[in-house]
């Protein structure tokens, strides 16, 4: 869910305040959230003047597969986000002023995730445009394989529970 320091450029699903617990120090802080169509999702600490949204405080990615649960035990119309960053999962937490607002974001980002769903699999469903009877180009070349005997072993560093340390 994090993301990268450049403005996106896609249209803009909603925009709005919502207060972002934070990940390490638990307290609140009001931001003002922009989620476009391309799973961008920046909070700035004032409503930017419109079409100026520039150096967000907060990078967060919108993927396809996005978990969104509610969660009033920790505090009232508030819900989080967990989603894959890397190889973990990582968890934010939100929370509104309304019901109808909290069903309102909940919403939006639902629908922008399934949507880079929906594209995830469109792209992957294409076909393959070259066909299987053609020959491989000139330029290609096969892959080498090297195994641990293509190497030479200099000196052993350390052993443990996964194998050797070895320089090569």
């Amino acid at each position: 869910m994090a993301g990268t320091g450049t403005v996106s450029t896609a249209a803009i699903v909603r925009e709005g305040w919502l207060q972002k617990r934070g990940e390490y120090i638990k307290n609140w802080r009001p931001r003002w959230f922009v989620l476009r169509t391309d799973g961008t999702f920046h909070g700035y600490k004032a409503k930017p003047p419109p079409g100026e949204y520039k150096d967000p405080l907060n990078h967060f990615r919108i993927e396809a597969g996005v978990h969104i649960l509610r969660n009033e035990k920790v505090r009232k119309y508030s819900f989080l986000l967990r989603c894959l960053q890397w190889t973990t999962f990582i968890e934010r937490t939100f929370s509104t002023e309304t019901e109808l607002d909290t069903k309102g974001w909940c919403d939006a980002i639902q629908k922008v995730s399934d949507e880079l769903d929906k594209k995830q699999r469109s792209q992957v469903s294409k076909p393959e445009t070259r066909s299987e009877t053609s020959a491989p180009s000139a330029t290609s070349t096969p892959a080498i394989l090297k195994t641990m005997d293509d190497f030479e072993i200099l000196k052993v560093l350390g052993k443990g529970t996964f194998g050797k340390v070895r320089t090569l």
